[in-house]
């Protein structure tokens, strides 16, 4: 009989630290993002944060989303797709070996848009209006050689006035 409480005994103790291993230190949160009518929503952006890390997930084809291996403690769940509302769920609770299920809903939210136009704006007196003519060039230099006699401008072109280098023709 002997034999057999040692057989026994090895036994339980193989099966006892098999039971203890299979426990992990810790948690998970998984579920689905869907929308008001129970529709999944693919594409969902869903993050987790706790503590020290954050970890984004982006759910799958039937708006399922996990997150393995997180330690025990608090985190903050938030879920987010264009179009719809963001949804953030505070304080949920890991403990070591325990899965969170968690189903979240979206609602719609309208849609904004946001149109930022950076340019200066032109230099427009309203008030006063008036004409300017600028003449880069002598228009007797643009005459044909023909044309010129000597240093004098041509019969038509008249100066009405000098200031240093510059000189104003008038067209007669």
């Amino acid at each position: 009989m002997s034999f057999k409480k040692a057989v026994l005994a090895l036994a339980l103790t193989v099966l006892a630290a098999v039971s203890s291993s299979a426990q992990t230190a810790s948690g998970t949160i998984a579920g689905r993002v869907l929308d008001t009518q129970g529709l999944p929503l693919p594409g969902t952006s869903v993050t987790v944060q706790g503590i020290d890390f954050t970890q984004t997930f982006v759910a799958a084809e039937d708006g399922r989303y996990r997150f393995l291996d997180l330690p025990p403690g608090s985190y903050k769940l938030t879920a987010g797709l264009e179009g719809f509302s963001t949804a953030i769920h505070d304080h949920l609770v890991v403990n070591p070996g325990q899965t969170v299920d968690l189903r979240v809903t979206l609602q719609i939210s309208a849609v904004r848009e946001t149109v930022t136009v950076t340019a200066p704006s032109p230099i427009v007196d309203a008030h006063q209006t008036g004409t300017a003519t600028t003449v880069t060039s002598c228009p007797r230099l643009r005459a044909p050689w023909s044309a010129r006699k000597g240093n004098r401008p041509l019969p038509a072109i008249r100066p009405i006035r000098a200031t240093g280098s510059l000189k104003v023709y008038h067209w007669v």
